[in-house]
């Protein structure tokens, strides 16, 4: 069995590496959905986790919408 773990954020920084360690060793492929950073969120997923699926996805005020994008 194969298992994803999709991630929705935004200006995470601070968090994302701690966040994306804590889950890459324990599932088959890490999707982080990005919906809008300014602070440098997806170059760093770039640098640091080149094996991350990075989607962006313009914020519209829908969680579920964002979600289902990263399920697609």
């Amino acid at each position: 069995m194969k298992i994803s773990c999709c991630i929705i954020g935004k200006d995470e920084v601070n968090d994302v590496v701690n966040c994306i360690k804590s889950v890459i060793d324990k599932v088959h492929e890490v999707i982080f959905v990005d919906t809008g950073s300014t602070d440098g969120t997806p170059e760093l997923i770039k640098k640091e986790f080149p094996q991350v699926k990075l989607l962006h996805y313009k914020w519209n005020d829908d969680f579920a919408a964002a979600r289902n994008f990263g399920l697609k």
